[in-house]
């Protein structure tokens, strides 16, 4: 029977293996699967595909690596290397794994083609809290909050993630409003420092910085992260970013003292301190 043959990479693929064949054991799966990982923890995604392109030439196949390549392909946006892998998983008869099937439902939605996902959604005989959220996750990066909700309402059971999931891709659409009410749904021992600073972003990043130090406010605990995304929200124009900051910082002297403000800045690092001190001129 002829085997299957993995699309071959982009021509832009300029790095070498030769590195790599004099410390590795090419007969050994976990060597394999350490070097993959390590190149896709340290950004470097196409010499991951590189390497389980040639890793799978030798008739090897390891099932804890599938999530990792289809990670890969997600991003980079290689749709066909992913179907590749889809086919891959039929024939070596993994699909039914839902670790497997929930990545490619990740990677479809991530390559903007949600039907796919959906269907791999459909398909799948076992289905858990994270194959959900993985398909709400899809649907809401897709911008459509209608299909995200209805499955939201169909959840049996819902962790952490699946709200702030929701709120960020609500937030993200600009719906701050349902956002919020999502916010205040959550259940109190679901709501963590990730939820609330779900929430302040979502404000901070459409231009609601009231909103965002009302609820920066009532935080009952802060990262760096959660002041980071407070004093500099990404998307906003410099003009209500320079607003923003510096009605946070006065607020903050208002009600923690000169002395408590400059602790509490001094952790997010010294580029931050001169930021915010330079919107007082």
């Amino acid at each position: 029977m002829r085997r299957r043959v993995l699309p071959k990479l982009p021509r832009n693929f300029t790095n070498s293996l030769h590195n790599h064949t004099t410390t590795l054991n090419t007969t050994s799966p976990p060597n394999w699967s350490f070097l993959i990982k390590t190149h896709i923890s340290q950004g470097s995604p196409k010499e991951a595909l590189r390497l389980y392109t040639r890793f799978r030439s030798k008739g090897i196949y390891s099932l804890v690596l599938v999530p990792q390549i289809l990670k890969a392909c997600s991003s980079l946006c290689f749709l066909n290397y992913g179907r590749s892998i889809h086919g891959d998983s039929i024939k070596c008869g993994v699909l039914s794994h839902v670790f497997v099937g929930t990545s490619l439902i990740n990677m479809y939605a991530k390559c903007r083609e949600i039907c796919d996902a959906r269907k791999m959604f459909d398909l799948m005989p076992e289905k858990n809290v994270i194959t959900w959220n993985a398909m709400i996750g899809g649907y809401l990066k897709n911008g459509d909050t209608k299909s995200a909700s209805v499955m939201f309402d169909k959840m049996s059971e819902r962790n952490s993630v699946t709200w702030i999931e929701m709120i960020d891709g609500f937030a993200r659409c600009g719906d701050t409003v349902s956002a919020r009410q999502l916010f205040d749904r959550v259940p109190m021992e679901l709501k963590n420092l990730v939820t609330w600073t779900v929430m302040v972003d979502g404000y901070g990043s459409n231009g609601e910085m009231e909103a965002a130090k009302e609820v920066f406010e009532l935080m009952p605990e802060r990262n760096f992260f959660s002041w980071t995304r407070v004093c500099f929200p990404q998307t906003l124009p410099f003009s209500q970013l320079r607003s923003g900051i510096s009605l946070i910082a006065k607020s903050l002297i208002m009600l923690s003292g000169y002395e408590d403000l400059n602790r509490k800045i001094r952790k997010l690092g010294n580029q931050t301190l001169l930021n915010c001190c330079s919107l007082f001129h």
